[in-house]
This record gives structure tokens, C-alpha cells and sequence, in this order.
């Protein structure tokens, strides 16, 4: 069984891995306590523009805790983040839970800050990972061309973008399959792609102030 597709699908960018510092009692979201233990693998999925408060999913198969952490109770793994089994980190389905999209209703350009800013063009995908007086920080998902270490490299850009040129979209994969050069599936993949298509819940509003601006 084939599926022809026009064009790679743009997922979402995957959450950073990082570990609990210290064992931490949390309240979890149905206001029952649990006891994470030094240690524990989270799932980094947000966070002030400061990041000095992250957004955090600890995962083990199944839901164990989600909230924010001060960062300093949070051990970045960085380069090592290849090492985390599979087990702790968030499926793709839960990974479009925690993502809030949105996308262009018009072009826009700052050139004074471009170093700064991302340039929009109308109907440009962006996940947004934090926002703050009118701008949002978000990441690109359609990939561009960099330079780096003397090669030209294909990376997602992430920069500021205001809030008035955006609209929130439904987080799931048939929204990111949008506007896609002919590629085949093999069996086991469409059926994978067909299960993670079905309707996705739509991701927590921005607030009732910021979703307003959204609308």
C-alpha cells in the first residue's frame, strides 16, 4: 500500500529532555500530590521569554506529571538528549497536545530587527513557544538554508513575530500535511500517519486576552 504525498510533512519541533533536580512533591492537574524523584526525565515543552520558568511534562509510558518548574530545578541535558530512552519522552500525539499553532493571515517584515524578528509571508506555519506584550516567540516549520561551519545546512528559524498577523490553527498532523512533492509511504507509515490524523484536541488557549487578539 502506497500514499502519495506532496511534500515532507512539517512536524512540530520535539520537546528538549531534560532531568529533575532533587526530589520535588508536585500537584498534579486533577489536584492529586505526587512525589517525583531526583532524576526524573521531563519533557521541556515551554517557558517564560526569560526562561526562568519552564513548562514541563514528566512522562514514563503514561502521564506521571505536567506544570511549570523554576529552571533551576531543572538539569538541562543537552547533547545527551540522544540517550533518554523512548519510554520518557512524549509521543507524537501528545507532543501536538502541548503545541500551539498558528499560522500567517498576512505578510509581514521588520527589517531594523530582522536579526531578531522572522520574516512572515501569508500562510507560513509557526509554533509559538511563549508570547509577551503583543509578540510571540515562535519557530518557523518551514525550513530554511544557514551556513554553519562552512556548509549550508537546513535549520527552522525562531524569532519574535506580532501577534496580529497570526491566527491559532488545530494542532495535528493534517494541518501541518498542508501544501505538500510527490513522496511514497511505505504500509506500516500510512497506517501510522492515518492513527496520529485522526481529530487531535485543540491546544489550551493562549488566554482569554491573547486568543482575542488570535481571533
Amino acid at each position: 500500500m502506497e500514499l502519495p504525498l506532496e511534500d515532507a510533512i512539517r512536524l512540530v519541533s520535539m520537546p528538549s529532555m531534560g532531568r529533575l533536580r532533587g526530589t520535588q512533591t508536585l500537584v498534579r492537574p486533577d489536584s492529586q500530590s505526587i512525589e517525583l524523584q531526583d532524576g526524573t526525565y521531563l519533557n521541556v515543552v515551554n517557558g517564560t521569554p526569560d526562561a526562568s520558568e519552564l513548562y514541563c511534562v514528566a512522562w514514563n509510558s503514561q502521564l506521571l506529571w505536567e506544570g511549570w518548574l523554576n529552571n533551576h530545578k531543572v538539569e538541562d541535558l543537552q547533547e545527551n538528549q540522544h540517550t533518554v530512552a523512548s519510554c520518557y519522552r512524549l509521543p507524537i500525539p501528545e507532543v501536538l497536545k502541548h503545541t500551539v499553532l498558528a499560522k500567517a493571515k498576512e505578510p509581514w517584515q521588520n527589517v531594523e530587527f530582522s536579526e531578531n524578528t522572522l520574516l512572515v509571508e501569508e500562510g507560513d506555519l509557526f509554533q509559538i513557544c511563549t508570547w509577551r506584550d503583543g509578540w510571540a516567540y515562535a519557530t518557523s516549520l518551514k525550513e530554511s538554508w544557514q551556513l554553519k561551519d562552512d556548509t549550508m545546512q537546513k535549520c527552522r528559524r525562531s524569532g519574535w513575530v506580532p501577534i496580529f498577523v497570526l491566527e491559532l490553527v488545530g494542532s495535528s498532523l493534517s494541518v501541518l500535511s498542508e501544501h505538500m512533492v510527490q513522496e511514497k509511504l511505505s504500509e506500516s507509515a500510512v497506517s501510522q500517519l492515518h492513527s496520529l490524523t485522526v481529530d487531535q484536541p485543540r491546544p489550551p488557549a493562549l488566554s482569554e486576552g491573547r486568543a482575542a487578539e488570535l481571533s
